[in-house]
């Protein structure tokens, strides 16, 4: 199994940054609209945008803790997997929904 999940995506996350993190696996991710706000808002694993070098600097930088620090890997595939399992369920994706509907009937 991977040790971390690399996403360097400027697009929307889809499904498959929920999925690493079910597994336990770490996303490693921009902070953006799409998987920085799937990621756990705790999580020391997402890069701001920057100049190109920049942000492959702080990319790299970010392998390189998980790479040298076995617990910080431990600690962010816990936070990953807690993520997922209190706010990307069926059930919570459900009553999401549910709220949308709600308010846009209400509007």
């Amino acid at each position: 199994m991977a040790s971390v999940f690399f996403f360097p995506s400027h697009e929307g996350a889809g499904m498959v940054v929920a999925e690493a993190m079910s597994y336990g696996v770490p996303v490693l991710c921009y902070q953006n609209e799409g998987p920085g706000e799937l990621t756990p808002a705790a999580s020391s694993l997402k890069v701001p945008y920057d100049t190109f070098a920049r942000n492959v600097t702080d990319f790299a930088e970010r392998l390189r803790w998980l790479h040298d620090s076995p617990p910080l890997l431990a600690a962010e595939a816990a936070l990953a997997r807690r993520h997922v399992a209190q706010h990307h369920t069926w059930e919570r994706r459900g009553q999401q929904l549910r709220r949308i509907y709600q308010q846009a009937l209400a509007a």
